[in-house]
């Protein structure tokens, strides 16, 4: 096998890492990418969607929604980076917290 290359077959998975945005448009102006192997860890920012707001116990109590994060960090395979992670708060009554971390 004098003079012949062994190539592997990897699959790479390229994510967003960063958007920086134009202030009055919007308009997308860098785009920061990862590229790791898809059996890579990737620890990455994923945006916190809260559900349940208008059902829940405690608001309509007229209690208040403090929100301190909108983001968390998550460790997740490369394969598989979630878009968003649902916080329910429909169960939620006053004086009741919901820490994550």
């Amino acid at each position: 096998m004098i003079g012949k290359k062994v190539v592997t077959a990897m699959r790479y998975i390229e994510q967003p890492a960063e958007v920086h945005l134009e202030a009055g448009s919007d308009a997308p102006l860098n785009v920061t990418f990862i590229r790791a192997p898809s059996s890579a860890l990737l620890k990455v920012e994923v945006p916190l969607v809260f559900r349940g707001e208008d059902i829940s116990r405690g608001l309509k109590k007229r209690s208040y929604l403090n929100i301190i994060k909108r983001t968390v960090k998550f460790l997740c395979p490369a394969d598989f980076i979630p878009p968003y992670i649902d916080v329910d708060l429909s169960e939620l009554d006053v004086n009741q917290k919901l820490v994550m971390g």
